[in-house]
């Protein structure tokens, strides 16, 4: 399992308790794209690698102009549902900035 996530920025991030650090802040963004995702026409950003270990995440923005020029940062995790945090969190990527263009 993963899952992809935004937030307004990477850091500080959020510390797992083991020392590893998720680099995405716990704003609304973040917590929008966790319960509400297609909110921000996220597609897929929760689910189940296929055998080749990779998932492909879409994004449709939708066309407002108060959008324009927003930067947010995007990382996922990876899990093992059978172990309890932080261990459950197998993988973490680096944050990725994305710029939403007029």
């Amino acid at each position: 399992p993963y899952v992809f996530l935004l937030a307004e920025r990477s850091l500080p991030g959020i510390p797992l308790g083991d020392g590893r650090v998720v680099p995405l802040i716990d704003d609304v963004i973040f917590r929008i794209s966790l319960f509400a995702p297609q909110t921000f026409g996220m597609l897929n950003s929760q689910g189940i690698l296929n055998n080749n270990g990779q998932a492909t995440v879409t994004i449709n923005i939708p066309n407002q102009s108060f959008l324009a020029n927003v930067n947010v940062v995007g990382a996922y995790v990876t899990l093992d549902l059978s172990k309890s945090l932080p261990d459950m969190i197998t993988a973490i990527s680096p944050a990725v900035p994305i710029n939403i263009q007029p």
